[in-house]
């Protein structure tokens, strides 16, 4: 069975600030959310002399991650490889993207309440009225309280905003 490792759970978030979009990896259109279809395709593709696996070489070569220094690509490779075999199978290749389609969704998700969060923090006060329109945001969103909690407190502290007073 294959396992995911710590590090392997954020892939977007580690290598999608290196200037790639880390859908277009795992999927042919480069946005999520991505279905078995596009997967399949994306391996194939990646997969060029039809041998059922991806090479480190195969890999680089893709569009995409040969935008990426080689020492990169050659870590982003070993990150995907979850049994560490060598190869990268179909079966690792799909755990990876479904993980970070999630990943990415979840971004997404917390980026709209930040937007939300930042219009309503213009003046630096959340009256009543924009507590209880972040509140039905979260709710949409599917955001928990305590992520809600974390996401204002990390938008706050790099705003040098003080909230132990």
């Amino acid at each position: 069975m294959l396992e995911l490792s710590e590090g392997n759970g954020d892939l977007a978030k580690r290598y999608g600030k290196s200037g790639i979009n880390m859908m277009s990896v795992f999927a042919t259109t480069g946005d999520a959310p991505i279905d078995e279809r596009e997967i399949k395709e994306a391996f194939t593709s990646m997969d060029q002399n039809k041998d059922n696996v991806i090479s480190l070489d195969e890999f680089s070569n893709a569009p995409e991650v040969s935008k990426l220094p080689p020492e990169t690509r050659s870590e982003l490779f070993d990150e995907i490889d979850l049994n560490a075999d060598g190869v990268i199978q179909y079966d690792e290749f799909r755990i990876q993207a479904q993980v970070t389609e999630s990943e990415v969704l979840s971004t997404n998700i917390e980026e709209a309440y930040l937007e939300a969060y930042k219009v309503a923090m213009e003046d630096f006060i959340i009256t009543d009225d924009e507590r209880k329109m972040l509140k039905i945001q979260a709710k949409i969103l599917g955001l928990s309280e305590q992520r809600v909690i974390e996401l204002e407190r990390i938008h706050n502290s790099e705003l040098g905003i003080d909230e132990s007073k």
